[in-house]
């Protein structure tokens, strides 16, 4: 799996994966999967934040990968519903921020 999701941060697209030899032998892969351990680790602050480890089209590539097509639609669905609570988590964050400064400036104009 982990070759799997290195591939799939590593590159734009399933074809871009098949094209350059995203899949390569498992000492690149290793190499490769810790810099984008570092990364991502730099992306979530400390995991404070969120991030997509998986992209729509990453469904085909580990369908493929396990044999099992049906897997496809169903991780599509997955990185659907966690694309959408990770867009209403900022919305409420923006919002909440948004709060806080209105009462400040409330605060400050006494």
């Amino acid at each position: 799996m982990d070759r799997l999701y290195t591939a799939g941060l590593l590159h734009p697209s399933r074809e871009k994966v098949l094209e350059k030899g995203g899949m390569r032998e498992e000492t690149a892969m290793q190499e490769e999967t810790e810099r984008v351990v570092r990364t991502v680790e730099a992306q979530t602050k400390g995991g404070e934040e969120e991030v997509m480890l998986l992209q729509r089209w990453n469904g085909k590539l580990i369908a493929e990968d396990f044999a099992l097509p049906e897997m496809e639609i169903e991780i599509e669905r997955a990185v659907e519903q966690v694309e959408k609570a990770i867009r209403d988590r900022e919305k409420l964050v923006a919002e909440k921020k948004m709060v806080e400064q209105s009462a400040g400036e409330s605060r400050s104009d006494r």
